[in-house]
C-alpha cells in the first residue's frame, strides 16, 4: 500500500511542493511500519526528530529519506534536514550492505539540490 504514496511524493516533487512531499513521504514511512515523532516543520527552537520503531526496508526507503532530507533543507529547517540525510546513509548501508559509496551515489546530488534549494528529483 506504499508504492502509491512514493506515486504521489514523486508528482509533488515535479510540482515542488515541499511541504506535501514531506507529507507524503512520511505517510510511505508510515505504511511500511515505521513510528515516527517530531515530525512538524520549525524553523527555530525544533522538537528532535525520533524514530521509535523501524519498519520494513524496501528499495525506495533511500530515496524516502532523500525526499525529506531535501524538502525539510528548502523549507529553512536545516537541522531536521540533516537528520533525515543521516537516516538517508543509515538505510543506504541497510539496503546496499555498505555506507561508504553514498556520497557518490545520492550524497553529491543531494548536496547540489540543497545548494539550489530544489527537491531530490527535480534536478
Amino acid at each position: 500500500m506504499w508504492d502509491p504514496y512514493l506515486a504521489l511524493t514523486r508528482m509533488y516533487v515535479v510540482l515542488g511542493r515541499p511541504q506535501k512531499v514531506i507529507w507524503s513521504s512520511l505517510k510511505i514511512l508510515e505504511m511500511l511500519g515505521f513510528v515516527i515523532h517530531g515530525t512538524a516543520f520549525h524553523t527555530s527552537g525544533s522538537t528532535m526528530f525520533v524514530v521509535e520503531k523501524w519498519g520494513l526496508v524496501v528499495d525506495y526507503l533511500v530515496e524516502c529519506w532523500m525526499d525529506l532530507w531535501t524538502a525539510y533543507a528548502v523549507l529553512g529547517d536545516l537541522e531536521r534536514a540533516e537528520t533525515m540525510r543521516k537516516f538517508a546513509i543509515v538505510s543506504y548501508r541497510i539496503v546496499v550492505g555498505e555506507d561508504q559509496t553514498f556520497e557518490e551515489t545520492y550524497g553529491s546530488k543531494g548536496r547540489v539540490c540543497m545548494a539550489q534549494r530544489r527537491l531530490w528529483s527535480s534536478l
